[in-house]
């Protein structure tokens, strides 16, 4: 299922704030308690994950065929740029010939904060664990500044803004290549803390994302049957304002904010047909406003309760619903069907294309500290409304290729209780921390049972309630389904500089009214890290350690477009067990080296979850085999 989220969530997932050099800069809008804009689907994302200030120079080159990327490898280089002012970093990953060059800087002058980054990625082909060349490969450019202006004593100015390119970015596992992919971020914060009226604190602002993309499958392939080309521009704006105020023993906030979403991606045949093929997103709208309401209380010392409401209504609209392509050539029959039509055959009657949605969603937060612990219960009721795509592709022509959204898609209401329980043991202070205290450890589980209703599920036309037509063409439904989760997290000090790390997650999903598997739901997964980090000389810190990387093999697939969606394309999957040796080194505080080799044993093996782009059609994508790594920063 191809999630259209371009802007807010995909960036945030990125964002790991944490410079000691300076005040950190605010990128984006604050979320609410409760906020149910950016709702991750299960099953992955269509956009690459970004990579933000300071980050710029630590973060590992995106390789999609990595199940887990080596960041965990360039510990001496974040805790670098945590604490410079200025970073330069170079780097080389014989996974794929990957080059790195990153520069970051951050200037205070006088009420002026500023911050700059950029970074180029160039990756190529890389060899598998079987010793296959595999024809990925892009070459990204990432160019970010930031400024916040203190305007009073108590107000500031935050803007921001990136661009994010890519350019021949070759898909192995995927029907097209992207050989022009941009992402335009920018984004204005208001921050103040007035000295009288109802409000301590106030937040105002806006966010407007803009991504551009030309895709087809003969560009930077070898041409086949069919040629397409697939253009695109999703734009979506924010604004928002949050006031928050005490009253009595509770803290409160209210937040009011509006988005507007278009989405259009008309579709070009060159071969066998000629000209506008499909109106894929049919130049679609999406109008919404929230508000939402939360109070946090502390009924004792060690109790903490927050508890929040919010309202959603959303309009969602596709204007071109009715036009028809106009392609020519052999089979255009096929393809000179307009959306409405192609939504009306699937799915019956005259769908409206203009659906209103009116939401309500909930949580309640409890935690509760203990010595060098707390429990905490989180119980959620989320409502996410569908995607422009789920409600509005129109793709047509032969079976193979056509996915037809439905406009009258009910919203997927989540139902979710989170238990979560951690401790520290004998004066746990961290991971390998200066403080830490040899043989002591932590220990931190989770639990989570989620009951959706109205789940939506990309599915394969079988003539099933509801569908009109038996023809195997992608389609979108509602159904209802769970999915149940747990989580174990560890640390231990082994010695004084020794220490053993290791995070295991568990999942099961069911789409319990076709009573099947949930598709792309990863099996039992984790890893464990043996790091010693020591201290060499006056001016020289090291560190060594090794990573196991693991998962179970995944016989709960739904993989076959006969009898169910298709989603799992690649079946069942088997476990693999991979590790990787990494080292590192500080240099009287302004150098710091991160190296290693990865998959040091030439594993051949994929991860279950479909690589970016997500979608229906997309396949496993093998692994790189053995491949070294090295990056530097130079820090002042």
């Amino acid at each position: 299922m191809r999630r259209q989220t371009i802007g807010l969530a995909a960036l945030l997932a990125a964002w790991v704030p944490g410079s000691a050099a300076a005040e950190d800069p605010v990128l984006f809008l604050p979320l609410s308690f409760e906020d149910t804009r950016f709702i991750p689907r299960h099953d992955g994302q269509d956009l690459p994950p970004a990579m933000l200030l300071p980050n710029m120079t630590s973060a590992a080159p995106m390789n999609l065929g990595r199940g887990v990327a080596p960041s965990d490898f360039n510990g001496d280089l974040k805790r670098l740029a945590a604490d410079k002012d200025a970073v330069a970093t170079f780097g080389y990953d014989a996974a794929g010939d990957m080059r790195t060059n990153a520069v970051y800087a951050h200037q205070q002058i006088d009420d002026t904060t500023l911050w700059g980054a950029a970074r180029r990625d160039t990756v190529s082909s890389y060899l598998d664990g079987d010793d296959r060349n595999i024809a990925y490969g892009y070459d990204r450019v990432n160019v970010q500044g930031a400024v916040k202006e203190k305007l009073s004593p108590d107000s500031t100015l935050s803007v921001f803004a990136m661009r994010d390119a890519f350019d021949n970015s070759r898909l192995p596992h995927y029907g097209i290549d992207v050989p022009r992919l941009e992402r335009w971020f920018t984004s204005s914060v208001y921050e103040a803390n007035p000295s009288s009226g109802p409000f301590g604190h106030v937040t105002g602002g806006g966010e407007v994302t803009v991504l551009s993309y030309g895709g087809d499958n003969y560009s930077l392939r070898a041409p086949g049957a069919l040629a397409l080309s697939y253009k695109a521009r999703w734009i979506t704006a924010r604004g928002l304002v949050k006031g928050e105020f005490d009253k009595g023993p509770f803290r409160n906030a209210v937040t009011l904010d509006a988005s507007m979403q278009r989405y259009g991606n008309p579709v070009s045949g060159n071969w066998p047909i000629q000209g506008l093929a499909q109106e894929r997103l049919p130049d679609v709208e999406i109008l919404r406003t929230g508000l939402s309401g939360s109070s946090a209380f502390d009924p004792t010392p060690k109790d903490h309760l927050t508890a929040g409401l919010r309202f959603d209504a959303a309009r969602s609209h596709a204007d071109d619903a009715d036009k028809t392509p106009d392609a020519t050539g052999t089979n255009a029959s096929l393809y000179n069907v307009s959306p409405q039509a192609l939504w009306n055959s699937y799915y019956g009657g005259e769908r409206k294309n203009a659906p209103v949605d009116l939401t309500a969603s909930g949580r309640l937060l409890y935690r509760h500290d203990i010595q060098d612990g707390a429990l905490k219960i989180d119980i959620h009721r989320d409502v996410r409304i569908p995607e422009a795509g789920e409600r509005f592709y129109g793709s047509s022509g032969p079976a193979s290729v056509v996915q037809v959204g439905d406009p009258e898609l009910k919203p997927e209401a989540h139902h979710r209780v989170d238990l979560g329980a951690e401790q520290g043991y004998n004066g746990w202070s961290g991971f390998l921390t200066e403080q830490a205290t040899p043989g002591s450890f932590r220990l931190a589980a989770g639990a989570s049972a989620d009951r959706v209703i109205n789940f939506i599920t990309a599915d394969r036309a079988h003539g099933q309630g509801g569908i009109l037509l038996n023809n195997n063409a992608i389609i979108y439904r509602n159904v209802d389904a769970t999915v149940l989760g747990a989580t174990l997290d560890g640390g231990w000090q082994i010695a004084p500089h020794l220490g053993l790390s290791g995070h295991l997650d568990w999942t099961h999903g069911q789409n319990t009214t076709d009573s099947r598997a949930l598709y792309q739901i990863p099996p039992l997964e984790g890893k464990v890290i043996l790091e010693h980090r020591e201290s060499l000389a006056e001016d020289l810190a090291g560190s060594l350690g090794m990573r196991l990387n693991f998962a179970a093999t995944q016989h709960r697939v739904d993989a076959y477009n006969s009898t169910g969606s298709g989603e799992d394309t690649g079946g069942q999957t088997p476990g693999y067990a991979v590790w990787d040796l990494f080292a590192g080194v500080t240099v009287y505080n302004h150098i710091a080296i991160s190296a290693g080799i990865a998959n040091i044993f030439n594993k051949e093996y994929h991860p279950h979850i479909n690589p970016l782009p997500d979608g229906p059609t997309t396949q496993p994508l093998e692994a790189p085999g053995r491949a070294a790594f090295v990056m530097a920063s130079v820090g002042f």
